[in-house]
């Protein structure tokens, strides 16, 4: 051993270790708060994305799943309906929901079938009826019908 050790030197190392430790805590918090920092950011990016499509979800499944009873609709008033939401057909306008956005005015004010108005929402696609868009919520509504078109559903219904 070149150099012999010193209790003093010893008892100096040894109360200097802590304080090392402590030297690397800032470094610790800042990457903490960036973390934080980069979870919430991205929180905030994904959420919209994902948000509609928990909506056409909470949507399909209240449909399927309820149990109220509807008023009656002929086949006749369906198929009325569903010619609306199948094609543009030349009594069906388009409107203008906000600058550089259109749809037809069957699917934003419905369809008078027989003196009341008939929606309709075509599922998974952009529709923009009062229960798609968030206006009313599935207990404003009854479900008149469901019908499968290619790989989208469309949901006939009435407001309560």
């Amino acid at each position: 051993m070149p150099y012999p050790q010193s209790p003093a030197l010893a008892h100096t190392l040894a109360a200097r270790r802590p304080a090392a430790r402590l030297q690397h805590l800032p470094h610790y918090l800042l990457f903490g708060a960036a973390l934080v920092a980069f979870l919430i950011s991205a929180g905030a990016m994904i959420a919209p994305q994902v948000a509609p499509l928990l909506h056409r979800a909470d949507v399909q499944e209240s449909a399927t799943h309820s149990a109220q009873p509807a008023p009656a609709l002929s086949r006749a008033d369906v198929d009325t309906v569903l010619s609306y939401a199948r094609q543009m057909r030349a009594d069906d306008t388009l409107v203008e929901l906000r600058p550089g956005v259109f749809a037809k005015r069957s699917n934003v004010h419905g369809v008078d079938v027989g003196g009341r108005t008939i929606f309709y929402d075509v599922l998974p696609h952009q529709s923009f009826g009062p229960l798609r868009t968030g206006r009313v919520d599935e207990s404003q509504v009854d479900v008149l019908a469901r019908e499968r078109t290619g790989d989208a559903l469309v949901l006939v219904y009435v407001l309560k």
